[in-house]
């Protein structure tokens, strides 16, 4: 049954606050008991000792003025102010500020039970005020100003909303009391410019008693001292708008802090920094989580968080670790080399350099390129730089590489078509050999500069030269010798008649001799014959014997297919 309880003692006309209160107590007993209503057609006062126990629902157009005592479980629906002078046990009440812009006010801090903010307007504080069960927002601004809300009920939920927020000015704060390891919520924004709400939240690591105070400064940090050009080296970009304030009241439990953005207004951010007092400067926070699904805002989160003795914390760009760039070195030189990053940004795109004496064969913006070097004997260096997927680029990585000289092989074979047991003669004409390994192809091998070489067989061969320098450098060249049969030419004869080895003959096939000479040691002609068949008795143009000694042989043959080539060798002549 509703029932109307109200005990009157005295009403007095005057004025406090400026208001002409329509409802005064000087001194009296007013109680309204469960159930009840009670309208005021203006503000109400209590005086003077006076006393007010509300149970029911008490509606105030205009102020609730309280200079003496209030209590009670009962509604207090206040169409202006709320000015506390005196002593107001909240018990299990609710205050709804139900006008436009209204005011927590008076010489007295308010210990609300349940505070909710209704209607139009801004409800600001002008002194620090509690709540000791829920802070119902709605859709309204509670502006803390240069003071704090203390919401003392440990519930994830003691905070509700729909689009309203907490705004604060200078050391004003919001701050929770906390029990639970689960996420609470601080809804931080401002109206002051720039119309932002940017809410953080706050994780303990444990459900341990922990007080932890948020206030967003809607404005540029270097504007309250916190100069953003003042960085660490892994910050790379501040957040120009805003930033946060927060503190550690009481407890000492570590937690996680998650700090939201408008990706669309304020730009991408992956990382979070706070401001180190001591140096100072801003510090970089790593790692952090980016968390870019979230919706409608994104936030970035600092998991088990220990250092609260700092207060402003900014989201920021964090720079790309150096890269580190692995491959071979030393390399030789006019190799190419295959470089790679061992710890490439996710997500970035990549920029790689080499001095001139080496060029990227790849493209340059990958994690791995292919380096072709040049002739060598220098020290060069690769560099790279890694761009985030944000635009924040990371030191230059770099690597010096020395490039050894360039081997090059090459050599000449003369001559390259000739008859079998014709001599061979390899030419090495390379740049910076230091050994030399021959194959001739023929199973055969040789570790000289500059080596002969027979063929016994007819037949194409393979000769390869491997050169390598004194770092360890090689390079190949390769040619083809072509053998047509064999010939023979004896290197001694003598000719002295006694039925052995009295002729110097040369015998061979698939070829003709059409001329060959012999010369002695001073380059005189003692033979020649232009027939293919060669036949020397020792007998020497003049018509005497040769004498003992070493002779020059030159042959010029045509071979079946037409080419023609010449032979050069010795015979020695002894009696």
């Amino acid at each position: 049954m509703l029932r109307w309880f109200v005990i009157i003692a005295c009403f007095v006309s005057t004025l406090i606050s400026a208001q002409q209160p329509l409802w005064y107590t000087n001194g009296a007993v007013v109680f309204a008991d469960y159930n009840s209503i009670i309208r005021v057609k203006g503000s109400k006062e209590t005086a003077n000792n006076g006393i007010f126990t509300n149970h029911g629902t008490t509606t105030i157009d205009s102020s609730y003025i309280n200079n003496a005592f209030t209590n009670g479980n009962g509604t207090y629906r206040v169409g202006l102010h709320w000015i506390n002078n005196g002593v107001f046990v909240s018990d299990t009440s609710e205050v709804i500020l139900e006008g436009d812009n209204q005011l927590i006010t008076g010489d007295s801090i308010s210990n609300f039970y349940d505070l909710t903010l209704t209607n139009t307007g801004i409800k600001r504080q002008t002194l620090d005020a509690r709540c000791a069960r829920f802070l119902n927002l709605n859709d309204r601004e509670l502006a803390t100003d240069f003071w704090y809300m203390y919401v003392d009920n440990p519930s994830l939920g003691a905070i509700t909303r729909t689009t309203g927020f907490v705004s604060s000015l200078g050391q004003g704060r919001l701050s929770r009391f906390m029990m639970s390891s689960g996420t609470y919520l601080f809804p931080t924004g401002s109206s002051v410019g720039t119309l932002r709400y940017r809410p953080v939240e706050i994780t303990p690591d444990a459900p341990n008693p922990l007080q932890i105070a948020v206030r967003l400064a809607n404005n540029e940090a270097g504007i309250d001292g916190y100069n953003r050009s003042f960085t660490d080296s892994n910050v790379c970009e501040l957040n120009p708008l805003f930033y946060h304030l927060m503190n550690r009241v009481n407890g000492s439990t570590n937690a996680d802090v998650a700090i939201f953005y408008d990706p669309a207004a304020d730009g991408a951010w992956d990382g979070i920094s706070y401001w180190d007092q001591l140096v100072p400067l801003w510090r970089d926070m790593s790692p952090v989580t980016a968390n870019t699904s979230a919706n409608p805002l994104n936030y970035n989160i600092k998991n088990s968080w220990a250092g609260w003795s700092a207060e402003p914390y900014i989201l920021s760009k964090v720079r790309p670790a150096k890269p580190i760039i692995a491959g071979l070195n030393p390399v030789c030189g006019g190799s190419t080399e295959t470089y790679q990053l061992t710890n490439p940004h996710p997500g970035g795109t990549y920029a790689w350099g080499v001095t001139s004496g080496g060029t990227i064969t790849t493209g340059a913006n990958g994690t791995q390129e292919t380096i072709q070097w040049g002739a060598g004997g220098t020290q060069d260096t690769i560099s790279v730089v890694q761009t985030s997927a944000i635009g924040c680029s990371s030191w230059p990585g770099v690597l010096s590489v020395t490039v050894n000289p360039q081997p090059i092989a090459a050599f000449s074979a003369t001559p390259t078509t000739a008859l079998g047991s014709i001599p061979i003669v390899f030419t090495d004409s390379s740049t910076n050999a230091n050994t030399w390994l021959w194959n001739f192809g023929d199973g055969f091998n040789s570790t000289l500069s500059n080596p002969q070489h027979i063929y016994n067989a007819e037949g194409s061969y393979d000769v390869m030269l491997v050169i390598q320098t004194a770092e360890g450098c090689n390079d190949t060249a390769y040619t083809t010798i072509t053998i047509i049969n064999g010939i023979h030419i004896p290197n001694v004869f003598s000719p002295n008649g006694d039925g052995q080895n009295d002729l110097f003959e040369i015998s061979g096939t698939n070829f003709d001799i059409y001329n060959c000479a012999i010369f002695n040691r001073w380059g005189h002609k003692v033979f020649e014959t232009n027939k293919p068949q060669v036949s020397w008795d020792g007998v020497t143009t003049t018509g005497s014997m040769a004498v003992e000694g070493t002779y020059f042989v030159v042959l010029k043959i045509k071979l079946l297919n037409g080419e023609e080539i010449e032979y050069g060798g010795t015979v020695t002549v002894f009696y």
